[in-house]
């Protein structure tokens, strides 16, 4: 919206933003208070800008403000999550650096407002108002709040079918498990569901239901609305009255994909038969087939429910408001917010869904809509409405994707393969450069030596993040019918462990290999954490899948800390010391899982280093109580482990008032005389529940380092340590708390029944001195 043009104040005045929207601030240019600002806004349009989005609250009214600038294409870089620590690696910046070799686009830049010393609080960009088409690169660009810009999503198509080819058009690995012969969409030009009878391209629909909330019924296709056609096809008629959000996204493939010849659209709710439990089983098993196969997935990141409507479709963008403000003749505007900005981000209904998570990461093409804009993701860039950053072709430097992709260059043409906006797994494997890149390379950029490659040790290292990052991200999220928790995910657990060469997922979410490793997660303290109820769970309790998180699950740095070593695999970094005591107290230990359907129990290695077994040679329990948890969880644990019993104490960190009955707190563990060995990160639930009954802790395994280093652990349970001097004479002294031995220890709680299942409750860490110094009993442990 434009507001009226109004003089500038003196300080406002003296900017010469010809200059300094296209060159640096010799020193960022001091503005005036916040209240200065604040009273000058009135009549001054810039002032205007400045305090238009600045959290008021938040700055002090005597609070100088700083304008600066910085270079526009930096403001487009976008990184891509869910590659743990090397997310960074998987951008944009070569590509849009391409962009900034002729004409203004390596001049382009945003002013930035800061406080004084602080960081930066607001951005303004110019919307190019005075320049040609071919100069307005990462320059701003005026959006209609009330309609998309049909022709700019057109353009994107183009630009992304031309400019990355086969790179965008790629289909994932998931793509042989389409279920083809149950496979229907909607013909949206003849208004009826079909089953294709060739290879076609598509629209998915990704959305949220939110049946609930609508004030109608979701219409379901159900296997009295199908029929077979003239050519013995089983179709269905589309019902009347569907919602609004189906009926947008039914606009979008005519006014997007019949210029393309494409007029198919997936919408889970009329595409799978509702009431058919086989084919709803098959379909939901397979959906990352169905995400990863479409031609584009148009995203509903806002609204409450399906019957919502997609912003700017048929209804307007309620927080699309860019306010414009023209200053000496130059059109500023507020940017909106970037896709890094709202790609996880809560408040888009859409990233609560459990299931659109792996609808996102598998989409070869996604348009997002939004209240504030449209966006645009492909395999291989990001764009959005209000910036102007469409750079007409890839870069060829070798150095793309810090060293992970390669340039092959052909007979006739240069090639870049590297997809850093796909989903990991499905990313384009690449040889190594040619002998000629690489000399190329060195005296272009001999200051920065070349990466090469090693596929193997690469893909091992990159699985336990980017494992850790799906799950922290998915477990947060919320899944209505909890017998689709694993289903949910099941697609992107199924690729990263294709990927890997690893074991099968068939453990509740949790990878055979690194198994001990993957079962000491944690929910994050101060959120919310519950078990779900038993009979609405097919997941046992020792898998995060079977919990309902306020803010998701973690796993701590010391539980998943490894290092490379020379043949490939990869093991725990312990030093020889931690290795003697493993071998002395773990020596034969073995886990087993007893899973429904199997005649043999699978073992389970403690060590990623152990070759794995996929069939142990031991008979499986006949226990009924044993038996009836394998049926209904699927996945019972067994195995032989020292049993301890301490006493949960007070909070580690004190709180005024009382936590809620299933918020997560930080525990001490305590001995019989009451001191401190250790912490167990729990509920006030639980700990409620064991005033009447006694904390038994499992021993799972041995680790390094407490959560909390200042744990105040009582002088007989510190280690010692004996020390030769140059004369030969010893003392003893406390041993360094980072060479202490602590044990990962999980509070269980007995069935009632017989005393031989255990279901988990809570894990913490036991330093190793204290249970060494009790009586340890033996046994074996069912876990489910």
């Amino acid at each position: 919206m434009r507001t009226k043009s109004n003089s500038l104040c003196s300080r406002c005045a003296a900017i010469n933003f010809n200059h300094y929207l296209f060159h640096e601030f010799e020193k960022p240019y001091e503005l005036g208070t916040f209240d200065q600002i604040w009273s000058s806004a009135a009549c001054c349009p810039f002032c205007r800008l400045v305090v238009a989005f600045l959290n008021v609250e938040n700055i002090s009214g005597s609070k100088s403000l700083l304008l600066d600038n910085i270079l526009a294409w930096k403001n487009s870089i976008v990184s891509l999550d869910y590659d743990g620590a090397s997310s960074y690696a998987y951008s944009n910046e070569l590509d849009l650096k391409v962009g900034t070799k002729g004409g203004l686009a390596k001049l382009a830049r945003v002013l930035t407002v800061k406080a004084k010393g602080g960081r930066i609080l607001s951005l303004i960009h110019y919307l190019a108002n005075k320049e040609m088409a071919e100069h307005k690169l990462f320059f701003g660009r005026r959006i209609d709040v009330q309609q998309v810009d049909w022709k700019l999503v057109q353009s994107w198509l183009t630009l992304c079918t031309k400019a990355h080819g086969r790179m965008c058009s790629r289909r994932g690995q998931a793509a042989s498990r389409l279920p083809h012969d149950r496979f229907r969409v909607i013909d949206v030009e003849k208004g009826i569901i079909v089953i294709p009878t060739r290879l076609i391209k598509y629209f998915a629909l990704s959305y949220v239901w939110g049946e609930p909330l609508m004030d109608q019924t979701m219409p379901r296709l159900k296997r009295a609305n199908t029929f077979r056609d003239r050519n013995g096809s089983r179709s269905a008629i589309l019902p009347k009255g569907l919602p609004a959000t189906i009926e947008d996204a039914m606009t979008i493939v005519r006014r997007v994909g019949f210029p393309q010849q494409i007029k198919y659209l997936w919408v889970d709710a009329l595409c799978i038969v509702q009431d058919d439990e086989k084919d709803r089983n098959i379909q939901v098993h397979n959906m990352d087939a169905i995400f990863s196969c479409a031609y584009v997935t148009i995203a509903v990141g806002s609204g409450l429910h399906a019957n919502a409507g997609i912003p700017g479709v048929s209804i307007g963008r309620a927080l699309g408001d860019q306010h414009i403000e023209t200053v000496k003749g130059f059109d500023l505007a507020i940017p909106l917010p970037k896709y890094h900005a709202i790609q996880n981000n809560a408040c888009l209904k859409w990233n609560e869904r459990a299931w659109t998570l792996q609808e996102k990461l598998l989409s070869k093409r996604l348009l997002l809509f939004t209240d504030d804009q449209m966006y645009f993701k492909c395999s291989n860039a990001v764009w959005c409405e209000d910036t102007v950053s469409e750079v007409p072709r890839l870069s060829e430097d070798i150095r793309r994707r810090a060293g992970k992709i390669w340039v092959v260059v052909g007979r006739s043409h240069t090639e870049v393969f590297s997809d850093p906006f796909r989903w990991a797994p499905d990313r384009r494997i690449n040889q190594e450069p040619r002998l000629t890149d690489r000399v190329y390379h060195f005296f272009r950029h001999y200051d920065q030596p070349i990466k090469l490659r090693d596929n193997k040790r690469e893909r091992v290292l990159e699985f336990l993040p980017r494992y850790r990052s799906i799950v922290n991200e998915y477990s947060r999220r919320f899944v209505t019918e909890r017998r689709d928790a694993l289903s949910a995910v099941d697609g992107l657990l199924k690729s990263l462990d294709s990927f890997q060469d690893l074991e099968p997922f068939a453990f509740a979410g949790i990878p055979q290999r690194y198994f001990q490793q993957a079962l000491l997660w944690q929910p994050r303290a101060g959120s919310d954490c519950y078990c779900g109820a038993a009979r609405d769970e097919n997941v046992p309790t020792w898998s995060w899948a079977r919990w309902t998180f306020g803010e998701g699950c973690r796993w701590y740095p010391q539980d998943f800390d490894f290092s490379p070593v020379a043949d490939g695999s990869y093991y725990l970094e312990w030093p020889l010391y931690m290795d003697k005591y493993n071998r002395e107290n773990l020596m034969g230990f073995q886990m087993y899982a007893v899973v429904k359907g199997c005649s043999k129990a699978v073992r389970i290695s403690p060590d990623p280093r152990t070759r794995l077994a996929r069939k142990a040679e031991i008979t499986i329990p006949s226990k009924s109580v044993v038996q009836s948890y394998v049926d209904q969880v699927r996945c019972v644990l067994f195995f032989r482990a020292k049993l301890v019993s301490f006493r949960v104490g007070a909070p580690i960190r004190s709180r005024r008032r009382p936590a809620d009955q299933d918020q997560c707190m930080w525990f001490k563990c305590i001995d019989k005389e009451d001191e401190c060995i250790g912490e167990v990160l729990t509920t006030g639930r639980v700990t409620h529940w064991l005033r009447r009954h006694s904390a038994d802790f499992v021993l799972l395994s041995w680790g390094r380092r407490f959560i909390h280093p200042a744990l105040p652990i009582p002088s007989k349970y510190i280690p010692q340590e004996i020390i030769y001097g140059t004369n030969g004479e010893s003392t003893t002294t406390a041993e360094d708390r980072s060479k202490w031995i602590i044990g990962n220890v999980m509070l269980v709680k007995w069935d009632s029944r017989a005393h031989v299942v255990a279901t988990r409750l809570a894990l913490g860490k036991i330093i190793n001195t204290a249970i060494d110094q009790q009586q340890v009993r033996e046994r074996d442990i069912y876990l489910a």
